[in-house]
């Protein structure tokens, strides 16, 4: 009797052993990131958000969809220290820039926003030292920038800021 009731114990803990190492391998495959062309991804609650840029391009427009999907956000770091880059246009649809989305980015110089954007994350422009222009046209949230110098901090060649219809009064975190 005790031998069976130390095999069915056995046979039991190995299966959830099996089990548990299953469920933890597809858990670590959903967080890898998707690629497609120069841009990463992730897919959260139905939403596309750039992830990563990894391309060499000088003049870069940041896609409305990817794998026929719509892209909704530019993440964090997306271009973090993306030094081949001077130009960056973002397509219409994308709703949102998330902090630091650009930061670092040494040799940027424009930046072309889409009426769509609806908010820009702290800090999302630092330390792009030769940022010259931003502009576009949108009633934009400027996450809890109060200031738009904390959304350029550090970017000696900003020169242009077109900032017409942005929206000042509306500040909530992207």
């Amino acid at each position: 009797f005790m031998k069976n009731a130390f095999r069915k114990i056995l046979a039991i803990t190995l299966c959830l052993i099996t089990l548990c190492s299953l469920l933890s391998v597809g858990v670590s495959a959903a967080d890898e990131p998707l690629c497609s062309g120069d841009f990463c991804y992730k897919i959260e609650n139905g939403n596309v958000t750039v992830t990563d840029y990894h391309g060499t391009d000088t003049e870069v427009t940041v896609p409305a969809t990817i794998d026929n999907m719509l892209v909704t956000a530019v993440g964090i770091y997306c271009f973090d220290d993306s030094d081949d880059v001077v130009s960056v246009t973002v397509s219409e649809g994308i709703e949102t820039l998330e902090a630091k989305s650009f930061s670092g980015m040494a040799n940027l110089q424009e930046v072309n926003l889409p009426d769509s954007l609806l908010a820009i994350g702290d800090e999302a422009f630092t330390n792009c030292g030769k940022l010259q222009s931003v502009a576009g046209s949108g009633n934009w949230n400027l996450g809890n920038c109060t200031e738009l110098k904390w959304m350029f901090q550090n970017n000696a060649s900003l020169t242009y800021v077109d900032a017409t219809d942005w929206n000042l009064s509306s500040l909530t975190r992207a």
